[in-house]
């Protein structure tokens, strides 16, 4: 009874909180948006104690979907898409058994702020905010389901047109210019291991994420595309794209934003890795990680890899 009493209060608070930074902040800030998201999933899920990551089955509470023309396709299949899809299944903890902060992305309706966390118009107010649970349970995460990026009515039904939840305890929604700006909620830097912004530049500069990512899947396939189906396609296979380079990623010779280069231990498979710093209780660590930056050249440099001496006994005469 306890327990219960105690969660009702800490949401009946934020609610309260909540109202008043929606006030405030429709004076102060442009967007009244919630604080600035510093947490952000980039493709592989991690934080500085090495977090466990677990799967959890899609909410059975998910919305019921009608037909519209999302994508071109019924909206019963791009439900199924999603159950399917990483943004389904993001749950995780902490080695220190924490998630609350995580939640800010991997489940933001599920996220509790603290004061800390709330803008400095708020404390104007002059309220106080109990310090909310550090563990979200995996039986209450709701992931990042289809509300958070379209708008769903009281039916159920599900809006064609994105915009981003942006108050999820009072169902209020901001507009967005296009995809990139919800991608861009979370996939931001941040100061936690593996998770590194996305970087859109070079050859792909004026690209929306759906233009390469399916909206609901995720997945993406340069050989797939409408853009470069045909490169394998006979007559019309420029060097480097044979059978001596099937185990080596696009990234791998058309990252424009440096990153290192080299083939994947369990697959064999060549891609990208961008390093990481991050400061955790005085103390600093760093690694790599393998992270594609968004940011690309058409034309490449061989010699990335084909250079003298190299670590992989690659042939440095190469065929241009």
């Amino acid at each position: 009874m306890k327990n219960s009493r105690k969660t009702f209060l800490q949401f009946f608070l934020t609610l309260l909180i909540l109202v008043g930074l929606s006030g405030c902040q429709s004076e102060n800030s442009p967007s009244g948006s919630l604080p600035e998201i510093q947490n952000s999933p980039s493709g592989e899920t991690g934080s500085a104690q090495k977090p466990a990551i677990q799967n959890k089955k899609p909410d059975k509470n998910s919305p019921k979907v009608t037909k519209n023309e999302a994508n071109g396709s019924d909206t019963d299949e791009i439900k199924l898409q999603w159950e399917n899809s990483p943004h389904a299944n993001t749950y995780v903890v902490d080695s220190a058994g924490k998630n609350n902060s995580c939640s800010k992305c991997h489940s933001p309706i599920d996220w509790m702020p603290t004061m800390d966390e709330l803008p400095e118009s708020c404390f104007a107010c002059k309220f106080e905010l109990s310090e909310p649970p550090s563990l979200i349970e995996e039986t209450s995460w709701q992931s990042v389901p289809c509300k958070m990026c379209h708008q769903v009515d009281k039916k159920g039904k599900v809006a064609s047109e994105i915009s981003w939840l942006e108050i999820p305890q009072l169902g209020e929604y901001a507009k967005v210019q296009n995809a990139n700006e919800i991608c861009l909620k979370c996939h931001v830097p941040a100061n936690v291991e593996d998770h590194i912004g996305i970087e859109i530049g070079g050859a792909h500069a004026d690209f929306l994420c759906t233009d390469c990512h399916n909206s609901h899947t995720l997945t993406t396939s340069c050989g797939e595309s409408t853009c470069h189906e045909s490169l394998l396609e006979p007559g019309k296979i420029i060097p480097g794209h044979d059978d001596n380079h099937l185990n080596v990623a696009c990234e791998a010779c058309h990252d424009a934003a440096g990153l290192e280069v080299g083939p994947v231990e369990e697959t064999g498979i060549w891609t990208t890795f961008a390093p990481w710093i991050i400061e955790l209780n005085g103390a600093q660590s760093s690694g790599l990680s393998r992270f594609v930056s968004h940011n690309t050249a058409l034309e490449v440099n061989c010699e990335r890899c084909h250079f003298a001496n190299n670590p992989w006994n690659l042939t440095v005469d190469i065929e241009k």
